[in-house]
């Protein structure tokens, strides 16, 4: 006879043969692939650099693979997914618009521009997109790429377009920091653009570029411009803010999956029935009895399959509600005793309960230290830590918060290609691209008439 166990790390059973009663417990070093992510020396990425062509690529990640080991944690999540489209969604807003800042006194404010030439350009650079694509980079990695595109000529003089007409958005996890193998300052100077999940040192597979001056902007026909929230203590690359949650976000995906499996697999005996030997006895007679010569023990045990599968069926199933069992006992004398011969079935506890709970408190533990780890109160993520949504005034104030404390370093990071380009297009002016938020107002400070209660909605 077999039984599984559960593995919480791959999600999946191992085999364990119960007929010599041993069990193997399969577990990893420390050194393996998939060892601890906090003995990982950030620092120490930019010593191991890959060989591409000419080039040293710096590797995002020990094993070069950051980008797809947030994904494989991240995506499976019923939880994590939703938080980090959420900060997108608070980041921009109203969405993103052309401003110049103005100053009053001793304070800034943001005077919304509708100057046709910027907008233009912002619009055929499909700008709203692109941000929303920044801005999912930024959460998920902390660092952004955009390919920038000179104009024909500009470098001779002879042409009197933009200088910087085209801007497109180039996924974090396609892009790689690298330098020349004959560069001794070891510095990132290009990016290389490619499929890093499918491996292979093919330079004929990836795009290369050089990284963008900001002092001398129309050098290269095409660059890279490069965003990143910098870490502390690591070269080049940043460290995303979520991947400090990967294994709490883990936690908290294996627990729905440990109970899926253990409902469906369950291998704990639940019945236990008891058949009188007797009916067994008839039941033999009456089959040689029909079959005379040809009788076999076959044919018995194909009746005793028959039966104790109509039990399963009467025992067993979701669907299968309003379970009744009928029987009758025989009373017969054996000997000086008086023995009842019937067939008895008996529920076994199976004490599930403390197992399915310790587990449901370990998944909600998992959910709360995935949402502090996000960066985002659960008020703004519709889940509360008891599961239950928050007020309207947690609410409120959360939303308060975040804004003043979250989103201007992210709504920089996110516009700084904009901005940056901007400044070179339109030199003599001070235009900026931002996202535009709308203070939010408590019930009892507006009036009746535009409380939310009172709106009717549109057609």
């Amino acid at each position: 006879m077999n039984e599984s166990l559960f593995d919480v790390d791959s999600h999946k059973f191992l085999e364990h043969n119960t007929g010599v009663n041993h069990y193997q417990i399969v577990g990893r070093d420390a050194t393996g692939s998939k060892g601890s992510a906090s003995t990982e020396d950030y620092s120490q990425w930019s010593e191991q650099p890959l060989s591409l062509g000419n080039y040293k690529v710096i590797p995002f990640g020990s094993s070069n693979d950051l980008p797809k080991q947030i994904q494989d944690t991240v995506f499976p999540n019923h939880l994590a997914p939703g938080v980090q489209d959420r900060k997108v969604e608070l980041l921009m807003g109203q969405g993103p618009y052309l401003y110049v800042e103005v100053q009053d006194g001793k304070n800034y404010t943001r005077q919304a521009s509708k100057d046709s030439q910027p907008s233009s350009y912002l619009y055929k650079n499909n700008y709203e997109d692109l941000l929303e694509c920044r801005a999912t980079d930024f959460y998920y990695s902390n660092i952004m790429y955009a390919k920038i595109t000179r104009a024909n000529g500009i470098r001779m003089g002879i042409n009197t377009q933009l200088p910087l007409p085209l801007i497109e958005h180039v996924s974090s996890g396609d892009c790689r920091l690298a330098y020349s193998v004959t560069d001794k300052r070891k510095s990132p100077t290009h990016v290389i653009v490619g499929n890093w999940n499918k491996g292979g040192n093919n330079l004929d597979d990836f795009e290369i570029y050089p990284i963008w001056d900001k002092e001398n902007p129309t050098k290269h026909a095409h660059s890279i411009h490069v965003s990143i929230r910098k870490s502390y203590g690591v070269p080049f690359y940043s460290i995303p803010n979520i991947f400090g949650a990967l294994k709490w976000i883990s936690r908290s995906t294996a627990t729905p999956r440990i109970l899926e499996a253990f409902t469906d697999n369950s291998l704990s005996v639940k019945w236990h029935i008891e058949s009188p030997a007797q009916y067994w006895n008839d039941i033999e007679t009456q089959l040689k009895k029909k079959h005379g010569a040809a009788y076999s023990d076959k044919l018995l045990q194909k009746e005793q399959d028959r039966i104790f599968q109509e039990l399963t069926d009467v025992l067993s199933g979701m669907n299968n509600a309003g379970k009744w069992w009928h029987n009758q006992y025989v009373t017969k004398l054996i000997g000086s005793q008086a023995k009842e011969q019937g067939w008895r079935i008996t529920a076994i506890d199976q004490k599930i309960g403390d197992y399915v709970k310790s587990y449901l408190e370990i998944g909600q533990h998992a959910d709360f230290q995935t949402l502090a780890a996000l960066g985002l109160h659960s008020a703004l993520a519709n889940v509360g830590v008891d599961g239950k949504s928050d007020s309207g005034s947690e609410q409120f104030y959360a939303y308060k918060i975040h804004k003043l404390t979250s989103i201007p370093l992210a709504e920089r990071k996110v516009c700084q290609v904009f901005n940056d380009v901007l400044k070179v297009n339109f030199p003599k002016t001070e235009y900026k691209v931002g996202f535009l938020h709308v203070d939010v107002e408590r019930e009892q400070d507006v009036t009746s008439s535009r409380r939310i209660a009172n709106q009717n909605p549109t057609a």
